[in-house]
């Protein structure tokens, strides 16, 4: 859920190429940045407001799998991990897609 989904030293990654490709793939693209994304001073405050809780709950109502994609590598250091907090607190596992082959399952914790 990047907030500004844009990149000059990846253009492949703008909010049109990546829906572009998506598209050809058979594969729906929703941009949620705005109620999801990142770049904030405070992402748990931000949790707390009717934009995230609409938004999140809209993700977690789907039957479809959904992926959550960031500029940022790693889940522990973005705010995709408290996206997954709020996922798992409400029954629904999450997976994070790391290196190619390698994948790890969100961890279950206390909100």
């Amino acid at each position: 859920m990047r907030a500004y989904p844009a990149s000059r030293r990846h253009p492949q990654f703008s909010k049109d190429s990546l829906s572009a490709f998506l598209q050809e793939a058979g594969i729906a693209y929703r941009w949620e940045g705005k109620a999801l994304g990142g770049m904030r001073p405070s992402y748990a405050e931000h949790m707390q407001t009717e934009e995230f809780q609409a938004a999140a709950a809209a993700l977690a109502a789907g039957r479809d799998r959904i992926c959550i994609m960031c500029a940022e590598g790693d889940p522990a250091h973005c705010h995709r991990s408290f996206i997954a907090d709020w996922l798992v607190a409400r029954g629904h596992p999450v997976t994070h897609l790391l290196d190619p082959g390698r994948q790890r399952e969100h961890p279950a914790r206390l909100l």
